[in-house]
């Protein structure tokens, strides 16, 4: 056996003469061989490991057996590590043909299907995080594009402010290149100052946030996360700031020092009566700041909808009311006849509590990890095509507590222990025999002993995740053999959740006070399986309503920069006629025109984009018509809103005045 750094220390104070010692499992000695460096320096593990043989794991782990042998292991898993100048690619190949190889040798049911290589790393990210990565990236990045749009158009107008200056140091022979450079470092010094700024303050929001959300978790469970900054946050912050300090800092210097020397020296602002330096640059990066908007508010309202979709979704069952305790007999070494006395007496009480309805023993909680699968046949045509189906064990009263409704068929029955019958979910009743009846139907299965007939067909039901369409499921009968299976009891209640919990793990204490017994409702874990879906959704709205008063200040910022560069022209004007209306339909129609291009290409944005929130949408179409509707008009009413005050600003101008001043 080789000890964990943590283990060692904890339960030998360091001693280093423990190599050697004996170390008893379940009774029976372990020699000490090695102490494994710690993992992750500089951290307090929350898990001691040992190490054993893997020819050992039965005597550790009584019941499990040892997997190397075991044929019907759904997936193993090898560590290796690669010699030098041997790529991963290289690596797959070879093993792959090592596949092909032994699904020869061993034939189906229980050939090797496929293998995998990995990157070797603790740090891999879950596939099923992979969408709300992708959509924080997404987010995140689009904040940051409309907020550098922002300060490209300062930068702008900032030099345009200096165009004189400029132009005064390009008369006397100041080369461009030094000029321009000189404004981008300016730019970049000032967002590397805000990256820093940034920094700091992130990561207190950060810490913030994360005390809350723990606060919200559905179940008390301790986490221990890092979230001081190192070395690669660093890097990271100064690779942004750099990056948008380049990117939103050279176009302004460039359009700076690329004026009409003369006509900067005589008059910066106003050319034929319109002012022209920039303002098409300024009014591109409106457009993309409105798009980046109408992308973020697009997911926002997709998400929203999405998650109102979810919490009225149809399982199949129901969970309020529904509280279920998790247990685990074959670790405590409980023999097939003490599981059953236990699960049986288990049940007996938790029946026998004032609110109760209904009580079973189940091997699987419905949205819980652990789902079973198994490959069904026709035991009259075994030829015919397979059907993977979740499996799971019940006793008498399981469908009564999460009130799943029978299509045809009858309830299992204490009766039905040990014999060989099986109920199916509809939607695999369908499968196999569509528009036939399925009850008195064999079906077979490589685990099982023999046929199984079909007595009952129920509505189909979720297992696994709730985003997944209905798996076809099959429910056996949990009897003496299998009572080792069974890891949960599942209750209905009309009391109080907290005090069924209490009274579930009470009962259980009573019955083994060293089995570890704990209790929750299915409500928390629907929660739970929402809660990704609150904060996507949260998460995208705050930046959303960021983003939009980001690109209304943009637009706003725009305009009336345009308005003060364009005095002379709306002077002329109203001075030959044009009413105060004229001239606010003038800015506004200047508004509308960027509004519009921006909605047009946020639109088609938002509709590459929305593939990515699939997962979260639960029925919702991403190009659902009404949420582009509503962010439309939103986007629309506050650009508008944003446009009316340099508008009416521009309609109050007194034509003799301002020509007077020019």
């Amino acid at each position: 056996m080789v000890l964990s750094h943590a283990f060692w220390q904890r339960r030998f104070n360091g001693d280093a003469a423990v190599v050697g010692a004996t170390l008893r499992i379940n009774a029976e000695p372990f020699t000490i061989v090695g102490v494994a460096r710690p993992g992750f320096a500089g951290t307090e593990p929350l898990i001691t490991d040992l190490w054993i043989g893997a020819g050992a794991i039965d005597v550790a782990d009584p019941g499990h057996g040892d997997a190397r042998g075991n044929r019907n292991q759904s997936s193993v898993l090898v560590l290796a590590r690669l010699r030098a100048g041997v790529s991963r690619s290289q690596a797959a190949d070879t093993l792959d043909v090592i596949g092909r190889r032994l699904a020869a040798t061993y034939p189906a049911p229980t050939r090797p299907e496929r293998v995998e290589v990995a990157a070797g790393t603790f740090f891999t990210l879950d596939p099923g995080l992979e969408p709300i990565v992708a959509v924080a990236l997404m987010v995140v990045g689009l904040v940051l594009l409309i907020a550098c749009g922002n300060v490209a158009n300062l930068m702008l107008a900032r030099a345009v402010s200096r165009q004189r200056e400029i132009a005064v140091r390009l008369a006397i022979g100041a080369a461009r290149a030094r000029i321009v450079r000189q404004l981008v470092v300016e730019a970049l010094l000032l967002s590397v100052t805000a990256g820093a700024a940034a920094l700091l303050l992130s990561t207190w929001v950060l810490r913030a946030l994360y005390a809350f959300g723990v606060g919200l978790l559905p179940f008390s469970w301790a986490m221990s996360l890092t979230l001081a900054p190192d070395i690669r946050v660093f890097a990271y912050t100064l690779a942004v700031a750099i990056a948008g300090g380049l990117a939103f800092g050279l176009a302004p210097a460039l359009q700076a020092v690329s004026p009409d020397i003369v006509r900067a020296l005589g008059d910066a602002r106003a050319i034929g009566g319109r002012h022209v330096s920039g303002a098409r640059l300024r009014k591109a990066l409106v457009v993309v700041q409105v798009a980046g908007s109408m992308v973020l508010l697009a997911a926002a309202g997709l998400l929203l909808r999405g998650l109102l979709t979810a919490q009225a979704l149809d399982l199949g069952f129901t969970t309020r009311g529904v509280v279920y305790g998790e247990f685990d007999l074959g670790a405590e070494q409980y023999s097939a006849q003490r599981a059953s006395w236990f699960t049986e007496a288990m049940a007996g009480r938790a029946a026998a509590m004032p609110s109760v309805t209904a009580a079973a023993i189940t091997s699987h909680v419905p949205l819980h990890g652990g789902v079973r699968r198994l490959t069904i046949r026709l035991a009259d045509r075994p030829a015919a095509d397979p059907i993977p189906a979740t499996v799971t064990r019940v006793s008498p009263g399981y469908f009564d507590v999460l009130d799943i409704a029978f299509v045809a068929g009858r309830h299992l029955t204490a009766a039905d222990a040990g014999m060989p019958v099986v109920v199916v979910s509809d939607g695999l009743a369908r499968r196999f025999w569509p528009g036939d009846t399925a009850l008195g139907k064999a079906l077979v299965a490589d685990a099982w002993r023999g046929t199984r007939v079909v007595i009952g067909v129920v509505r189909d039901a979720a297992n696994g995740a709730i985003w997944r369409e209905k798996e076809m499921s099959v429910y056996l009968p949990l009897d003496s053999r299998s009572a080792l299976d069974a890891t949960a009891m599942i209750v209905r209640s009309s009391g109080d959740p907290a005090a069924v919990r209490a009274d579930l793990e009470s009962a259980a204490a009573a019955l083994d006070p060293d089995l570890r017994f704990t209790a929750a409702s299915l409500d928390a874990l629907l929660r739970l399986w929402l809660l990704p879906s609150r904060v996507a959704a949260a998460s995208a709205g705050i930046l959303a309503l960021l983003a939009l008063l980001l690109a209304a200040s943009g637009l706003y910022a725009v305009l009336s920069y345009s308005v003060s560069h364009r005095l002379r022209e709306i002077g002329i004007r109203m001075a030959l006629g044009a009413t105060a209306r004229d001239v606010s339909a003038l800015v506004l129609a200047d508004a509308g025109r960027m509004i519009g291009g921006g909605l047009a290409i946020g639109l088609v944005a938002a509709a590459a984009a929305a593939p990515l929130l699939g997962r979260f949408l639960f029925g919702v179409s991403a190009l659902d018509p009404l949420t582009l509707a509503i962010v439309c008009a939103v986007l629309g009413a506050v650009g508008v809103t944003a446009a009316y005050v340099p508008a009416s600003r521009a309609a109050r101008l007194a034509p003799l005045s301002v020509l007077r001043v020019e």
